[in-house]
């Protein structure tokens, strides 16, 4: 049982956040917002729209150190927080605002314990990393999506040099080769890219149950798909009439991911990028794809049609089930933890964060699986078709 002098009450207006420092306090903790002075409306003003977290963290945590009776009642010459002890000179004690020595040796220690096992937001070097490349984003899209334009123009010069007479191809059917073939490239980097991250990397050990989370290798990987989609997107938008009727399925595929991308970006949560790389593997059947396509259009009769056409099938059917899987983790490992997303979002005044993030993603994810199944219908009919247009031949 403990007595009335070990329990403490703590006003406590605004930051979530606190509620780790709160946690970790050795005696119990009751919040009563009315039993001591509001905390100063201007400061938490500062505090909620400061761009940057860390220093909102810390005005949060000064703000709560010198506005309540825990300083006066618990702080002496030495106040000890868990086997470390802090000087807090007694001359301070009266005053709203600590010295600089005894607020570094604070934070230092607070984040020690708070951070491995309260792991909200990014730490401070994280944080500062997601900063630059939230900066770089736009030029960072825009070169890539050069990047793959100039690619495009590379295959371009190449068929037109390799295969003169494109006399047997249509323009509608020559202008989705080309395009077919850069698609390839991505194809083969995207299974590459993702089968790194998620067994070689280390970064799903590193990300594997934080809420937010910083991986370089996530945003180069990221980029590079973002350019390309956009980059297809553009190419689908402006070659539209050769791309009827599938074109409006094609941007809204593209749509999707463009959106996600940004969204990671500005809101890093990693449940979400371990999805991604997951979705990435499945780009093997794109691979199958452009090739039955291409196999076709130029009439070949080579060995590799109907084996090509076997993995076509297989691998969509792989594309529905992962993108199944990773909706469902996702609902198991994000929207399961609300409440706790929803908590570390809210001091970095990222209440939007619940609803662009849980609810699009979820959207997101959903409509990819509902349009994935379509094409796979698609596929097992024309599989069936093929199949029996192969039979009538024989019997003929």
């Amino acid at each position: 049982m403990q007595s009335n002098s070990d329990m403490h009450t703590i006003s406590y207006h605004g930051s979530t956040w606190v509620l780790a420092y709160l946690s970790f306090l050795e005696s119990p903790i009751s919040l009563d917002p009315t039993a001591l002075a509001p905390i100063d409306r201007e400061a938490l003003e500062v505090c909620v729209k400061g761009r940057h977290f860390h220093r909102k963290r810390r005005l949060t945590l000064c703000m709560l150190l010198t506005q309540s009776k825990l300083c006066s009642e618990r702080f002496g010459a030495e106040w000890s927080f868990g086997s470390r002890k802090l000087e807090y000179p007694s001359e301070a004690k009266e005053s709203t605002t600590f010295p600089p020595s005894f607020y570094t040796e604070f934070e230092a220690t607070f984040m020690a314990r708070v951070q491995d096992q309260y792991p909200l937001w990014l730490p401070e070097d994280e944080e500062s990393k997601w900063l630059e490349t939230l900066r770089a984003l736009p030029l960072t899209v825009v070169l890539w999506t050069l990047a793959w334009f100039l690619l495009h123009g590379l295959v371009t010069l190449v068929f037109t040099q390799t295969f003169a007479d494109t006399n047997s191809l249509s323009c509608k059917e020559y202008a989705r080769w080309l395009n077919n073939v850069v698609s390839q490239f991505h194809a083969v980097f995207a299974v590459i890219a993702g089968a790194y991250f998620l067994t070689s990397s280390g970064e799903v050990e590193r990300l594997d149950g934080r809420i937010f989370g910083k991986s370089s290798a996530y945003d180069t990987i990221a980029s590079i798909g973002l350019g390309f989609t956009v980059y297809d997107t553009i190419y689908c938008a402006v070659k539209w009439r050769y791309y009827q009727p599938e074109v409006g399925t094609i941007i809204l595929h593209h749509s999707i991911f463009i959106f996600a991308f940004f969204l990671v970006h500005i809101y890093p949560c990693a449940p979400s990028m371990l999805a991604f790389h997951s979705m990435q593997l499945t780009e093997v059947s794109t691979f199958f794809l452009n090739q039955h396509w291409m196999l076709e259009k130029i009439k070949a009769n080579s060995i590799f049609f109907f084996p090509n056409g076997i993995a076509l099938v297989l691998s969509f059917a792989y594309r529905c089930v992962v993108t199944a899987i990773a909706n469902y983790m996702f609902y198991l490992r994000a929207l399961s933890r609300f409440e706790e997303l929803a908590g570390a979002a809210l001091p970095y005044g990222l209440s939007s964060f619940n609803i662009l993030h849980l609810v699009y993603m979820t959207v997101g994810l959903a409509t990819m699986l509902i349009l994935n199944l379509y094409w796979f219908r698609l596929v097992v009919l024309k599989a069936i078709r093929t199949v029996k247009d192969g039979s009538k031949e024989k019997s003929t």
